[in-house]
């Protein structure tokens, strides 16, 4: 394995150091093999584990989920390259994500309002009884989906809504994908501040056939919509053309 060392290793967990801040300076060491990303990870995530007694899903925790699942990569990060590679994991973890990201902060969590769900989930590694390479994982999550229908720069729209947002890899969503109608938003959830704006967060999505009779999609970045409490607009997610759905995310 290569350059993986975190800067700081505590004893425990909790008020020291938050699982997002070692995701987001663990992304930015280097490895020797992307594939050893997760692995050099496993034994800070088995101490997390123990204190905290949470699931370890692929570099992520079900008990941080769905807040979790919205880490993005950092702006600097995206000029001029490709950072979507897989690597292994899931599109759904930043360790299919070879630079640098940013977790939500561990300050988010208790004004966090879920609007989704894991309804089930599966992660296996080999060796099995390991936390190390996986073998195979996704997560079936329940919420309020609608097709995206336009792109227009940072923005797209899904709904009668536009989001702005952030593609994994860089670069524009597949305009084909769009075109067919196989991008979606999946509504996470919300977080109001004290001066009444609300953010909206959620996943952008591409369908991938079925598994198991399963619809599947992959990962291919994230949205953001802000609002005023005030405001007499229905929340985002309340017009016809959003469905409440369970979709497999690999």
């Amino acid at each position: 394995m290569g350059k993986a060392r975190l800067l700081r290793v505590p004893d425990a967990f909790g008020s020291e150091i938050s699982w997002s801040s070692t995701v987001a300076e663990f992304s930015k060491r280097e490895v020797t093999f992307e594939r050893d990303r997760l692995p050099a990870l496993a034994g800070l995530a088995a101490r997390y584990r123990e204190v905290t007694g949470y699931t370890y899903l692929a570099g992520l925790w079900l008990e941080e989920m769905p807040l979790s699942l919205m880490w993005r990569p950092v702006p600097r990060t995206l000029h001029n390259q490709q950072g979507l590679a897989n690597h292994g994991a899931p599109s759904w973890s930043w360790a299919s994500f070879n630079k640098t990201v940013h977790s939500p902060h561990s300050s988010v969590v208790q004004k966090f309002a879920a609007r989704s769900c894991i309804a089930s989930f599966c992660c296996r590694y080999n060796p099995p009884d390991s936390i190390s390479t996986i073998e195979e994982a996704w997560i079936d999550i329940g919420g309020r989906a609608a097709v995206v229908t336009e792109r227009r720069d940072h923005k797209i729209k899904a709904g009668d809504t536009w989001w702005y947002s952030t593609p994994d890899n860089g670069d524009r969503y597949p305009e084909k994908a769009i075109a067919q109608a196989n991008v979606y938003l999946l509504i996470l959830g919300s977080v109001g501040r004290s001066d009444g704006l609300i953010s909206y967060g959620s996943l952008v999505l591409q369908g991938c056939g079925l598994n198991d009779g399963h619809p599947c999609v992959r990962r291919l970045g994230v949205a953001r919509l802000s609002r005023r409490e005030a405001e007499q607009s229905p929340p985002p997610g309340s017009d016809p053309s959003w469905q409440q759905r369970v979709i497999r995310l690999i």
